[in-house]
């Protein structure tokens, strides 16, 4: 699960990247970290990730 984790990561980092999206700059969080959480539940199911301890009840 962890890697698949980073690998949405870095998928989302790049496509921001591409679509020109840029970093809050007073943000302490990249775009694409708060948006990996999302895509993992969305993809496998939260299940998953709040067994492997990723998100809470």
């Amino acid at each position: 699960m962890e890697l698949y984790a980073t690998v949405v990561y870095v998928v989302s980092s790049e496509l921001l990247k591409i679509l020109g999206v840029q970093d809050d700059i007073q943000a302490k969080m990249e775009n694409a970290e708060v948006m990996r959480p999302e895509i993992a539940s969305f993809t496998t199911g939260s299940a998953i990730l709040v067994d492997d301890g990723w998100l809470s009840n």
